[in-house]
């Protein structure tokens, strides 16, 4: 089973993979995004070039 520091370690190589030809552009990762009314959480927002993604990460394990 993946640990929950595993999973995220594992989501940061991905990001910092995938995102490598934006590098120089002018963007921000948000990990673990709390949305209160939903009582939820989005595993990651990218901010990006004026577009929001909004990212499920599922994990091995």
């Amino acid at each position: 089973m993946t640990t929950t520091n595993e999973a995220w370690a594992d989501e940061i190589h991905i990001m910092q993979e995938v995102l490598l030809p934006w590098k120089d552009e002018d963007g921000q990762v948000i990990f673990e995004y709390d949305i209160p009314r939903l009582g939820k959480r989005i595993d990651v927002v990218l901010l990006l070039r004026g577009l929001i993604f909004c990212l499920e990460f599922k994990t091995r394990g």
